[in-house]
């Protein structure tokens, strides 16, 4: 990770709320945007908050941090709360406001943002200084919902990418209002092959109910990181390693036939656990390019390992390797014997071993203590952990987002997938070193 990059990271929450019978949507929305934006030095960590008014009043609360690994502010009022929380990679926010049958309520808003600086350098060295594209994805879920506001009451949401780029929803209906948030949304930024460039994206979003009678307005919403692939000039995807206070990324070409052992990506990220993920063994079917990205800490599993997103093997038989941190497995599932490679079940937040999603679910699972064996164990289903170097390995058949977690007290059956169901033990076998 270069360091020598000035990063931000930037979070703040606002909120006005009314005790009046009325709210005048637009001019608490114009009020809003005449807020200081405050920006802090590195290494200054900033949080204020003022109030006036009647009632519940104006309250602010606004952290900014560079150095800060996340950041969170959070406030409850008379009609409702909101809270944020801004990482790396991840951001979420959650806003609720309430009014009561006399149509007293108010506006609630939460956002947040990271900034970033990345360097991205080519495998091919005559790309060097060039132009370039990387397309950055973000995994995006939540919903958003209103009932009963009225027609001036205006609620929204918004996300902004890098170049600008902007998604987002203003309700200004009464009645029931749901409005889906997309699963997944992209982004192409220009850049110069070697040289450091900035991204930003935040996300925001405000819920009003003052001036309608029984009315709720809710926005729970999150963005995440999910992955980069890099183009050149004429757009064809290329090999290239990347520096990021979000995660590490690299990627490189196997051509048909070619082996996949040796492919490696390091997490440099400050904020991230150093891990290293490895192919140890597979052959390329047709020509493919691998890509690992390294991502924010994941939700809904614990983890001993940096989450990283692996593409490009395709369904050929392939085998993974991720180092942990040995100190955390012993504190989290008791024993470095317990742990196992997870991978995130799509469109949801459950993780599973990773074998029981090969094209055989996990028919031909078997488990092994000790370091990956080419000569023996190049088989489908077969993992593993190494105590030694504290690395966990799966011969795998398929793409997804890893890490390394494991199994707490009595195991459940492998197909479950839900974490602590991780793997019966009984089968594991050991091996002599």
């Amino acid at each position: 990770m270069n360091v020598g990059h000035r990063m931000e990271l930037r979070e703040t929450t606002f909120f006005i709320l009314s005790s009046s019978a009325r709210v005048a949507t637009a001019a608490v929305i114009a009020w809003l945007l005449l807020l200081p934006s405050h920006r802090c030095n590195a290494n200054e960590l900033n949080s204020n908050s003022t109030s006036s008014g009647g009632g519940d009043g104006v309250h602010i609360i606004n952290k900014t941090d560079a150095n800060a690994s996340s950041l969170d502010t959070s406030y409850a009022g008379s009609f409702g709360h909101a809270s944020s929380h801004a990482s790396y990679g991840s951001l979420s926010i959650d806003s609720h406001s309430t009014s009561n049958h006399d149509g007293l309520g108010g506006y609630y808003g939460a956002g947040g943002l990271w900034n970033d600086t990345i360097t991205i350098t080519p495998t091919d060295p005559s790309l060097m200084g060039k132009a370039g594209k990387a397309r950055f994805s973000y995994g995006f879920s939540g919903d958003f919902q209103l009932v009963n506001t009225g027609a001036s009451i205006a609620s929204n949401w918004d996300v902004t990418l890098p170049t600008g780029k902007g998604y987002g929803f203003t309700s200004y209906r009464g009645g029931n209002d749901i409005h889906d948030v997309p699963g997944t949304i992209t982004d192409d930024v220009s850049f110069t092959f070697g040289h450091p460039f900035s991204v930003e994206v935040s996300i925001g979003s405000g819920t009003i109910t003052g001036g309608s009678s029984d009315a709720s307005a809710d926005a729970t919403l999150a963005v995440h990181s999910s992955g980069v692939t890099v183009f050149n000039s004429t757009g064809d995807a290329v090999g290239y390693s990347m520096t990021s206070n979000v995660g590490s990324s690299a990627a490189t070409t196997v051509a048909a036939g070619g082996a996949y052992s040796g492919f490696s990506a390091t997490n440099e990220s400050p904020f991230g656990q150093g891990t290293t993920v490895q192919l140890l063994g597979g052959t390329a079917s047709v020509e493919q390019l691998l890509n690992a990205t390294f991502l924010p800490a994941p939700k809904g599993v614990p983890s001993v390992s940096d989450a990283v997103d692996v593409s490009g093997s395709g369904g050929d038989l392939h085998v993974i390797q991720l180092s942990y941190d040995p100190a955390l497995a012993v504190a989290l599932f008791g024993s470095e014997n317990n742990v196992f490679i997870a991978t995130k079940i799509d469109g949801s937040d459950s993780w599973t071993n990773t074998v029981n999603l090969d094209s055989d679910a996990g028919a031909q699972q078997h488990s092994f203590l000790g370091g990956y064996n080419a000569a023996t164990e190049f088989a489908l289903g077969n993992y593993g952990v190494d105590t030694t170097n504290h690395v966990a390995w799966a011969v795998i058949d398929h793409n997804s987002q890893y890490v390394v977690s494991g199994a707490v007290g009595v195991p459940e059956p492998a197909a479950c997938v839900v974490l602590m169901a991780a793997l019966p033990f009984a089968a594991r076998r050991r091996r002599n070193r």
